[in-house]
């Protein structure tokens, strides 16, 4: 939601934001792969505020590795900075080295968008090509990293230090409207490593997580595992799945979507993704 009167930044994040406008001052131009999440949208305004929304562009790929609600967010910060918007369709199942859902698919999938992303930025004339990674990001194992720095993207927000938690508050700063949209990664990595990914189960987990939301859960994952759903959710949303009527309702939505048993996993989101950065 746009943010009426956005507050001002403490002093180490104007010195990020400061930083980040000295480090693109070099360039003259950019495209910008805007994901539809708070990264690559404040990636977007740096970018905006440093050369104007006439040299920058915004591309967002579409495939069924994204929801709906993904594409409806990179629309409205685009529209709300006034940059050129153009979307990037891409197959990934129809890509042999993405479906087989190796550790690597986030690397072969990342390098086929990075091959987008350069034929889109010839075709406008831009200098560079922006992303979303933070210097959180590094913390974590994510084989796209490498796609990302072979293909010569440039990380602005990484590169200038900004951690998930001031790239949120440079969003409320900035007055972006998905300032506070939970952090997302694409519905492949709900997926198991080694199990085929197939339409049918990405389908399955984006009606699951859609219709989860709805019943108010936030920051959470679906986890597919064929006819079972494991739910990885926040510490504090475990006190709602202790009401009887609560917990009735998500399995049911789960259920609804397509999976045979609904689970609740007893680690948290958080504690799983701090796993992960250790």
């Amino acid at each position: 939601m746009p943010v009426s009167s956005p507050p001002a930044p403490g002093l180490l994040l104007q010195r990020r934001i400061e930083e980040a406008y000295e480090k693109l001052k070099p360039f003259s131009s950019a495209l910008v792969a805007l994901s539809g999440g708070v990264d690559s949208a404040v990636a977007l305004k740096l970018a905006v505020d440093v050369w104007g929304a006439s040299k920058v562009v915004a591309a967002t790929a579409r495939s069924v590795f994204f929801t709906q609600e993904e594409e409806e967010s990179a629309k409205a910060v685009a529209a709300q900075l006034g940059v050129h918007h153009h979307w990037l369709d891409m197959f990934p199942l129809e890509d042999a080295d993405i479906v087989p859902n190796s550790v690597e698919r986030c690397f072969f999938c990342k390098r086929n968008l990075v091959f987008a992303l350069k034929a889109l930025q010839a075709q406008w004339g831009l200098e560079v090509i922006l992303d979303g990674s933070n210097a959180e990001d590094a913390l974590e194992h994510r084989p796209g990293r490498r796609a990302l720095e072979e293909g010569q993207v440039y990380s602005i927000l990484a590169e200038a230090g900004f951690s998930k938690q001031e790239v949120r508050a440079s969003a409320l700063h900035f007055g972006l409207p998905n300032w506070d949209r939970p952090q997302a990664a694409c519905l492949a990595t709900r997926i198991p490593h080694g199990e085929a990914l197939s339409a049918l189960g990405l389908e399955r987990i984006a009606r699951a997580e859609a219709a989860l939301r709805r019943l108010g859960l936030k920051l959470f994952r679906v986890r597919h595992h064929g006819e079972i759903a494991r739910l990885e959710i926040e510490e504090e949303a475990f006190a709602l799945l202790a009401e009887p009527e609560f917990r009735l309702r998500c399995t049911q939505a789960l259920q609804a979507a397509g999976y045979r048993f609904a689970t609740a996993d007893l680690e948290s989101f958080h504690a799983k993704r701090k796993k992960r950065q250790t």
